[in-house]
């Protein structure tokens, strides 16, 4: 698949098209914390009033869907001496972040498009935060070069991890 993909910004995850549900359970596989159901439960349950969600859809010309970023604009607390921010729909309680992708397949063509539509839509925000975004996932190293080519500086930083001690049978 080498065509072209469309972004869409949805202001909610309930504005979705049915489509989307594929995209998501597929994220679900790979990790709860890509699933429709923590997306949702974060913003009906930690987001300021202020606060206000938006869904990066990505779509194929045929209108369906491969990918999907859930993000949270935050306006400018003091509109003339503090940024706007946009950030991942993510908390605390997050261990992974990612753009959520229906085939990891699509990586590279996903973010692309994404990297696009972010810039195209840079009067929504001052500062990207895509934290905590999983190096691990099959998107991580080609977002990070589509980011930079779109001319958006891009800061990579280790933010948290899983810590477990193996006990080896004890």
């Amino acid at each position: 698949m080498s065509a072209r993909l469309r972004v869409n910004a949805y202001p909610s995850l309930e504005a979705l098209p049915e489509g989307y549900r594929e995209v998501f359970q597929a994220g679900a596989r790979r990790s709860f914390f890509l699933s429709r159901d923590w997306f949702q439960n974060l913003a009906a349950t930690t987001l300021s009033a202020h606060d206000r969600v938006r869904v990066y859809g990505l779509e194929t010309d045929a209108g369906a869907p491969v990918a999907a970023l859930p993000v949270v604009c935050r306006p400018r607390p003091r509109p003339l001496t503090s940024l706007a921010r946009m950030e991942s729909l993510a908390n605390y309680y997050s261990c992974a972040f990612a753009p959520v992708l229906r085939d990891a397949d699509d990586s590279a063509r996903v973010a692309d498009a994404l990297a696009a539509g972010l810039w195209r839509d840079r009067s929504a925000w001052d500062t990207l935060v895509l934290q905590p975004l999983d190096q691990g996932s099959p998107i991580y190293a080609e977002l990070v070069r589509a980011l930079t080519e779109a001319g958006i500086v891009v800061q990579t930083y280790f933010f948290l991890g899983n810590w477990y001690l193996d006990e080896a049978g004890r």
